[in-house]
């Protein structure tokens, strides 16, 4: 029988404020249904800037920043309520079905899924992606209307690993040159993430419910579901990594972690903190030796096409919406030694975290803002793998890094309006400086939603 006081008249006195978690949660969800239905809408207009009032890109500015004030609303109410499991069953599939939602639309905010197709299709065409640029007259019999023309920077061969490179000839083979082969594929590993990131939530019984986090973060929608960037696939990786190391098979965390690197190298910041954390037994070496094996082997079939040269030139020159190098770059004036400065600072965060046996998620949280804080280029799907770990370790100092990274998408409507890539100073503090103020908070004072679950250390 449901329990509750009595008003006097036999009836269950009812709380209100018992209610009040689901209530806005539902409203919550509607709000994000109908932005995100708007964004669907609106991304198959067709052009970009025409002389209308509200333009694509323009309605996904709006939505993005929209959307994530109503996400720290969401995160409050995640964190601080209880939700019932039905509720929190229904966010998660209605976030799966917008995503589904955008596999026939053009992507917005980037233009990255063209060079996957592309990638896709010079493969498919029997021919090394490594080797041309897009635009070489060599590959002039693959051009079609859209492509390469659609290619961002197409002097530039491709930066992406084999690994990824074979998701791109495998989303060709199903879907030829429409982003939808490479969207279903992004659509599954989103599933795939979520999946371990209840079980990583049920393992060490931390409330499912935080899954929202991750699942309903219009970061997550926007940047994976709409815009498809690959790096949906790394980061499923890495969560069951995760997975197979709290469970002991370390051969296995090794094999999804070089598999992820290879989508993106993010975890090699945090491989010392699953050595550190594991278990003193020589397997635990397994977590060096299976990443490098792999990525020693996938690059062999391509060598001789000099497979490093763009990811090279990515590295030494391209910068964008990285806050500690821009501040160390506007002092220093110099390219090169900024970014040397930013890698002394990064290491220096990221060993107290590696010395310090502390709780494994709160160190792989903690490593990964750092690592945005002092990269020279973050692009706002970049923070995706830092909203990944938001369920295991819910940190606001990352909440609010995932809904302040909405704010680039100011630079993204210059570009398409004006042809000009800007980048905002002021954009920067705003975006940044509340994280940053958290941050140091948290560290100083310690971190009470993470210490009030009961966190198993993952070791065997």
């Amino acid at each position: 029988m449901a329990g509750g006081r009595s008003d006097g008249s036999g009836r269950p006195e009812v709380n209100q404020l018992e209610f009040f978690p689901v209530q806005a949660l539902w409203k919550i969800l509607l709000v994000l249904f109908a932005l995100t239905a708007g964004w669907l809408f609106l991304s198959l207009r067709d052009g970009y800037p025409h002389a209308s009032a509200l333009t694509p890109v323009h309605a996904y500015a709006v939505s993005f920043v929209a959307t994530s004030f109503v996400y720290l609303w969401l995160a409050s109410i995640i964190l601080r309520k209880d939700i019932p499991l039905r509720v929190v069953w229904v966010g998660v599939v209605l976030s799966v079905l917008v995503k589904a939602s955008f596999l026939v639309s053009q992507p917005i905010g980037s233009d990255d899924i063209y060079r996957y197709v592309w990638d896709g299709k010079v493969q498919h065409a029997g021919i090394n992606p490594y080797a041309h640029p897009p635009n070489s007259t060599t590959l002039g019999h693959l051009a079609s209307a859209d492509l390469p023309r659609l290619v961002n920077h197409p002097d530039m061969k491709t930066i992406y690993f084999p690994v990824a490179q074979w998701l791109f000839a495998l989303a060709y083979f199903m879907a030829g040159a429409n982003v939808g082969g490479i969207k279903l594929l992004i659509l599954c590993a989103d599933a795939i993430s979520i999946a371990g990131l209840v079980v990583l939530l049920s393992t060490h019984a931390i409330p499912i419910q935080r899954v929202l986090l991750f699942s309903l973060s219009p970061l997550a929608i926007l940047q994976f579901g709409l815009d498809g960037h690959i790096d949906a696939v790394g980061i499923a990786l890495l969560v069951w990594a995760f997975v197979m190391y709290g469970r002991g098979a370390t051969l296995s965390a090794g094999i999804l972690l070089g598999l992820s690197i290879s989508i993106k190298p993010v975890a090699l910041v945090l491989i010392p903190l699953l050595l550190i954390h594991h278990a003193p037994e020589r397997k635990r070496w397994w977590l060096v030796a299976a990443p490098l094996l792999i990525l020693g082997l996938e690059f062999l079939p391509y060598m001789s096409a000099h497979p490093f040269e763009a990811l090279s030139t990515f590295a030494q020159h391209w910068t964008f919406n990285g806050p500690v190098f821009e501040s160390v770059n506007s002092i220093l004036r110099d390219n090169q030694l900024s970014r040397i400065v930013c890698a002394i600072g990064l290491i220096g965060i990221l060993i107290p975290l590696y010395v310090r046996r502390t709780m494994l998620f709160g160190s792989l949280s903690l490593a990964l803002l750092a690592l945005l804080f002092f990269s020279p280029v973050v692009h706002p799907w970049y923070v995706g793998w830092l909203v990944a770990v938001l369920p295991l370790a819910p940190r606001w100092s990352g909440i609010v890094l995932a809904a302040g990274a909405s704010l680039t998408s100011i630079t993204v409507v210059d570009f398409v309006l004006t042809g000009v890539w800007k980048q905002h100073g002021w954009v920067l503090i705003l975006e940044y400086l509340p994280p940053a103020v958290l941050a140091v908070r948290e560290i100083v004072r310690g971190y009470p939603l993470e210490t009030k679950v009961r966190t198993t250390e993952l070791t065997t």
